[in-house]
């Protein structure tokens, strides 16, 4: 499981992380929506703002 979803029960030691050395592999993380000229503020800042949660947030990547 990625590690952000389980975090809470690690540190609580309701979960014991086995395999510690494996790292799975990056998978990429698409925002879809319609193409258009006019794109409404509201779904770039939205957009803009998922891009830096997940860029700045290490749980993750």
């Amino acid at each position: 499981m990625p590690v952000w979803v389980v975090t809470e029960p690690l540190a609580a030691g309701r979960l014991v992380r086995v395999m510690a050395d494996y790292s799975a592999q990056s998978l990429p993380f698409n925002a879809i929506y319609p193409q258009n000229r006019y794109v409404p503020l509201k779904v770039r800042c939205f957009v803009d703002f998922i891009k830096q949660k997940v860029t700045d947030n290490a749980r993750y990547q």
